[in-house]
């Protein structure tokens, strides 16, 4: 798993679920497949008193264009 692929679960978590507790245990359940050195993230997401907003806060600040970027792009198969 990359660090892309946990963070579209953790929002689809925040929107489908749309509670604290569904949010929490998708970054738990991502950050055991991630790489030590990316967990930090998830970690963050697992700490904060509301998770749903910190995630809601943190991708206000997602460049888009990294969402379609070539290695995004390629891996997908756009």
């Amino acid at each position: 798993m990359e660090l892309i692929d946990a963070t579209i679960s953790v929002l689809l978590a925040a929107r489908i679920h749309g509670n604290d507790a569904a949010v929490r245990l998708t970054a738990k359940r991502c950050a055991k497949r991630l790489p030590r050195s990316q967990r930090n993230i998830m970690f963050s997401i697992i700490n904060d008193k509301e998770p749903r907003l910190y995630v809601l806060r943190a991708i206000q600040d997602v460049d888009i264009s990294r969402l379609t970027s070539s290695a995004c792009t390629q891996r997908c198969g756009w």
